[in-house]
Formats: C-alpha cells, structure tokens, sequence
C-alpha cells in the first residue's frame, strides 16, 4: 500500500495518479503540473509565505483528486460517491469562477498585446526601411499569438464548463434516486399499517422538505386509495418532483451557455461583460433558493 495526498491507495491506483498532470490556475496563467509537485507546493511553509494564491490554487486540486480517489473507491464498494459540493450553489460557483479565470487570462493577453501595438507605434516607424519592416512583422507576430491565446482560453474554458456541468449532473442524479437511509422507518411503518387523511398526508410532507425518497413513498402511498388519489397534495408532491430536476438542468446549462456567448465578447466589452455575468449568476441562485426539494 502507498500513500497519497494522505490517503492509503493501493498499487494500482498510486501508479495511474502519481505521475499525473492537472492544470493549475494562477495569475491569469495554466501550467499542467505533476500531481507530486502539486502536492508539494500545497504542503510547503515557504509557498504559504512567498506565494500564499498559487499555494491555494494547489490545494484546490489536491482537494478535488483526494474527492476523485475516494469516489473511486467507494464506487467499487458499491457506494455512492461523495459529491463536490454540499449544495447544488456550489456549481454556480464553479461556473462563476471558470468566466472570471477566463476573463483573467483575457485582460492579461489584452495587456499584453496593447504593450506591444504601442512600443510598434512609438518607435516601429523610425529607423531604416529593413528595421521598419521587421517591427512590423513582430507586431504582425504579435497579433497573431493574441488571437491564438484568445482561442486557448475560449476552447478551455468550455472544456471546464462541460467539467461542471457533468459534476453536477452527477450529483443530481444521485441525489435524485431514492435512498434507503433517507427512509424514517417509524414514519415508513406508520403509512404501512394505516390509512392517514389528507390533512395528516400534508403535514407528513410538510416533516419532509426536500427528502426525495420519503415524498416519492408518500405519492405512491396517496395513489393507493381513491380518496387521497386526486388530492392537490399528491399532485404539489408529483409536480415537485417532476419539475425540480428540470428546472436544476436548465438554469445551469443557461448559465454556462451564457457565460461561454459572452466571453467571444470579454476583450471588447470586459466591463460589460462581467455586469451580465453578474446578473445572470444572482438570477440562477435565485432559482435554486426558490426550488423547494434540494441538499
């Protein structure tokens, strides 16, 4: 057995991810980076002082390949994986988080490129006719290299999106599926042995907010007897829980489709840009807070 990011692997396991690359976002830059040097840097006192931001955007994959090997382990054991998040908000802020690091990288290659158009200016048009022709093809170069970056940083950014987007189907999926141990068997034991009215029905449902197996019982149990059939309870539950996920799914496609439209925009309409992401990530956490069934 081998140990790695503080956890026991086995052989097999510390073989695939000890040589591994993971991106590592800082300062507007991706560097792909050994899983060992990553671990390295998370732990070290000197990074914590020289470099406390690349330090903590280290531990911020240790953290998410800790998550990994653990999920995969409990996959074999027939468990349910552990999630990225606790709330269903904290892809919001993956989302949030893959516009400004792209935004980063832009205003940074934006910079860059300006830097270079006016040293080209300020002295491209002095000197011999050979030395003016070759700042202009440097400037020429430059441009070039800029719409390349900009390329690069569209095309990884909704590489990461389509990351968030299957991390958080994920976990809906899962969260979605009915769990034994969400079951209170007293309560479980009680619609077995007894026929409840629709007032009692209700105020079970009300002592289970969110709880996806206990409602999916209770709808099933109200389907069983004509008088609690066609009650407005069971259709609340049934409508809930059949527009819940829906309406999870695409508020957070929106956003990422939103956020990847706008970045094509970002180096002209920066400011612009970042006032529309804003508005667009409060409106989908307002969805998520009015959707009742949730972690």
């Amino acid at each position: 057995m081998n140990l790695l990011l503080g956890t026991v692997v086995d052989d097999e396991v510390y073989k695939e991810y000890r040589e591994k690359r993971y991106e590592v976002n800082h300062n507007g830059e991706t560097d792909l980076i050994p899983l060992k040097t990553i671990e390295l840097v998370a732990n070290s006192k000197e990074y914590a002082e020289v470099m406390p931001e690349y330090q903590k955007a280290c531990r911020q994959v240790v953290e998410s390949v800790r998550t990994e090997i653990q999920n995969l382990y409990r996959k074999r054991e027939g468990k349910r994986e552990i999630m990225k998040h606790d709330t269903f908000d904290g892809y919001l802020d993956d989302i949030k988080k893959v516009f400004d690091d792209s935004v980063a990288k832009k205003e940074a290659a934006i910079k860059k490129i300006e830097l270079a158009r006016e040293q080209y200016r300020s002295s491209g048009m002095e000197g011999s006719a050979s030395y003016v022709a070759r700042r202009k093809a440097e400037i020429l170069e430059a441009e070039d290299s800029f719409k390349d970056k900009l390329r690069e940083i569209h095309d990884q950014a909704k590489e990461d999106l389509k990351e968030v987007q299957k991390s958080f189907q994920e976990h809906l999926d899962s969260f979605f599926m009915p769990s034994g141990s969400a079951i209170d068997e007293d309560d479980k034991r009680l619609l077995d042995a007894l026929e409840l009215s629709e007032n009692e029905c209700e105020r079970l449902a009300l002592k289970y907010p969110g709880n996806v197996t206990m409602l999916r019982i209770l709808s099933d149990y109200m389907g069983k007897y004509k008088s609690l059939e066609k009650s407005s309870i069971r259709y609340q539950i049934r409508h809930m829980l059949n527009t819940s996920k829906k309406k999870y799914i695409d508020t957070l496609e929106q956003y990422a489709g939103i956020v990847l439209s706008t970045l094509d925009e970002t180096e002209r309409f920066i400011d612009a840009g970042k006032k529309k992401v804003d508005s667009v990530d409060a409106g989908a956490r307002a969805v998520f807070q009015e959707i009742s069934i949730r972690p």
